[in-house]
């Protein structure tokens, strides 16, 4: 079986649904389970405010502000304020699923994956999640090409990559915006019990909600 192997999967009811794929290859035949061994790279957007920002960057500039995690057996993985974290895939509270992307079958086991995510802990600590450089985009990247030899398609972190090449962005100055807007996100996610807005056909507006919602990329 040579080529892509697709995918179908169901959608929650806000995503985009659409799907690229980084792959073409032989399929490792100590692969038992094609479906259950294939990794995905699941993109969101950060929330329903930067669905058409995202929509018109991507398609003129081929790139936005994304939240990105890497599917293997069943298990999507991400990095954030609170390390590296297992959830259910193409499901999240906050970001809204947009696409994956199909980077082929791995040829490790389920049991040799979760060594590699206890292997790589200690180096995506939540104390050092970094806006620019060291976020979940940078993660899905490194955890990526762990599993299959294959980066992170360069669309989906390329406004990180590009913001921190900024000289006015510094390291430093990064990761105290990144502590900042966690801590301004926990508070207002304590007192705010309006509902979400639905999106709307503008650009968003750089507000502290915004911000928080973009130190998640």
């Amino acid at each position: 079986l040579r080529g892509c192997v697709l995918k179908l999967f169901p959608l929650p009811a806000m995503g985009h649904g659409y799907s690229d794929c980084a792959c073409e290859h032989e399929v490792d035949a100590g692969c038992e389970d094609l479906e259950r061994c294939t990794v995905f790279i699941n993109i969101y957007d950060l929330n329903r405010d930067w669905l058409t920002a995202n929509q018109v960057g991507k398609k003129l500039l081929n790139m936005g502000a994304f939240h990105a995690a890497v599917e293997v057996y069943g298990h999507e993985w991400s990095y954030g304020c609170e390390g590296v974290e297992r959830a259910e895939p193409r499901r999240h509270e906050v970001h809204i699923y947009r696409q994956s992307v199909n980077m082929g079958p791995t040829s490790m086991s389920e049991i040799e994956v979760n060594k590699i995510i206890q292997a790589m802990k200690p180096f995506w600590l939540a104390h050092e999640y970094d806006l620019l450089q060291h976020n979940c985009c940078s993660f899905a990247d490194a955890f990526s090409q762990e599993l299959t030899q294959r980066p992170l398609p360069p669309w989906v972190n390329r406004l990180p990559r590009l913001l921190s090449n900024v000289d006015l962005v510094s390291p430093k100055l990064s990761r105290s915006v990144s502590r900042a807007t966690f801590r301004l996100e926990d508070d207002e996610g304590e007192h705010d019990e309006s509902p979400k807005m639905d999106a709307v056909d503008t650009y968003p507006s750089l507000d502290s909600r915004t911000a928080s919602n973009l130190a998640k990329v």
